[in-house]
């Protein structure tokens, strides 16, 4: 038996391993699984109406578990960090594009979901709602610093306009959250399912 298995025998307590151990573990019990919202359907400087617009940009945010809706706009983003790196799901490390993002520090959280709603402005082909969350992707960050590599969405609904692109997993010891994009888009809300 190893050590982990022994501990978690002893205490009767999940640990977690990918973490390095009960240092990056977020409690002795569980809470209240909570929906935790960034609201950007007025993001965008100069038009308080219309979602924040993005070119290039990834977005970065701690997994906080203080707020369960902030109302962000770009130029009052609050802990979430838009991140311009020109480059989308085709990329294999995320760690080199977003491992420097300067994220408020929180405890690690179990994460089970993560959402993005982006709007399309009918432009192009691939600005069709459909196809600006196939070019969604997401990737986690455990408390060991390490980024993960990208997921696509496991559900895409779209319709009247809009699209939302659906993370579901089940991670223990994450801090925080990144999603690349469509290189141009239009986000009206993220949110993050944790406890």
């Amino acid at each position: 038996m190893r050590l982990l298995e022994i501990a978690m025998l002893v205490t009767g307590m999940p640990l977690v391993a990918a973490c390095g151990g009960p240092a990056c573990a977020h409690g002795d019990e569980r809470g209240d699984e909570a929906v935790y919202t960034l609201e950007l359907s007025n993001g965008s400087p100069g038009d308080a109406t219309y979602p924040l617009t993005l070119a290039n940009d990834t977005l970065v945010f701690p997994l906080a578990l203080d707020e369960e809706t902030q109302l962000l706009t770009s130029s009052a983003p609050g802990d979430l960090v838009i991140a311009y790196t020109r480059v989308g799901c085709w990329i294999d490390d995320p760690e080199t594009w977003i491992g420097n993002s300067p994220l408020r520090a929180v405890p690690p959280v179990h994460l089970t979901q993560v959402t993005i709603t982006q709007v399309s402005d009918g432009g192009s082909a691939d600005d069709e709602p459909r196809g600006l969350s196939e070019s969604s992707c997401f990737t986690y960050r455990t408390c060991d610093g390490v980024w993960h590599p990208l997921l696509a969405p496991t559900t895409i609904t779209a319709g009247g306009g809009m699209t939302t692109a659906t993370l579901s997993l089940d991670v223990d010891g994450v801090d925080a959250a990144a999603i690349f994009l469509p290189l141009y888009t239009h986000v009206s809300r993220v949110t993050y399912t944790a406890e």
